[in-house]
This record gives C-alpha cells, sequence and structure tokens, in this order.
C-alpha cells in the first residue's frame, strides 16, 4: 500500500507579535476536538483554519501546510476509505510549557494519526508549534 506523504510542520518561523492563543487546557482540548471533527468531515481547509488562531506559525508557512494537505484529501478518501470516528489516544504534559495530544481518525480501511504540540509561552497562552498527521500507526504503539 502506498504510504500517505508525511504532513509535518516544524516551527521555523515565530510570529510570537500576536497575541492570540489558548488561555487552558480545556480551551485546547475544545479547539483540538473541533479541528478534529473538520477532518472527520474532510474538511481540511476549515481544520486550518480553526488552527490559524491558535498557531504560532507565520501565515505562508501554514497554508503551504493547509494546500498539501488538500492535495492529500483524494488519496485518504480512495486508499482508506470514509472516515468514521476520531478517538484521542495519548496526552502528555512536561511541567506546564509543553503538552502533545495525539489523535486517530478511523476509518473504513486504516487509520491517520494527528498529533498538536502546544507550547506556553508569553502571556501563559498556549499556541501550537507543531502538527503531525500520517498514517504510520505502528509507531504508536512502539512508543
Amino acid at each position: 500500500m502506498k504510504t500517505l506523504v508525511l504532513m509535518l510542520l516544524v516551527m521555523g518561523s515565530l510570529c510570537y507579535a500576536q497575541e492570540y492563543g489558548l488561555q487552558d487546557e480545556k480551551a485546547i482540548e475544545e479547539a483540538c476536538d473541533s479541528v478534529m471533527e473538520e477532518f472527520l468531515q474532510m474538511n481540511y481547509g476549515g481544520a486550518f483554519q480553526i488552527m490559524n488562531e491558535f498557531s504560532a506559525v507565520k501565515n505562508e508557512d501554514f497554508e503551504k501546510l493547509k494546500l498539501q494537505s488538500i492535495e492529500q484529501s483524494s488519496f485518504v478518501i480512495q486508499n482508506y476509505g470514509q472516515s468514521l470516528e476520531f478517538i484521542k489516544i495519548k496526552e502528555k504534559e512536561l511541567e506546564g510549557v509543553l503538552k502533545e495530544i495525539t489523535y486517530v481518525i478511523r476509518h473504513e480501511k486504516y487509520g491517520l494519526q494527528f498529533r498538536f504540540l502546544f507550547y506556553r509561552g508569553k502571556g501563559d497562552l498556549w499556541r501550537m508549534t507543531n502538527f503531525l498527521w500520517n498514517d504510520e500507526l505502528k509507531k504508536l504503539i512502539a512508543e
């Protein structure tokens, strides 16, 4: 089976002049669930629109990742089938500064993992500094 191209957003350039972010862990959970609901409905553009509100990445970098993800949507449907549900499978936090949340979207034939990494910085706001989605489920078991 052809492997889904890895979608990874790594902080190369921060945009700390922006004063938006998420206030607390409840806001993080609600925001991630909203993003996952959009991915579940195959509305990749909508998912990235939501993420843009709490991302620390410059908009042009984020736009590139959004367009790459939208291009992958037909591959996902053809190879994995329709989406069924999303499940939060793991959450890790380090000293109130870093937080990673991992989800899986179950499709008819296979699943996709989604990872969000948040950093708590200026103003004690949480901003997404890394986002990944791919089909490498085997690695989740090994962690």
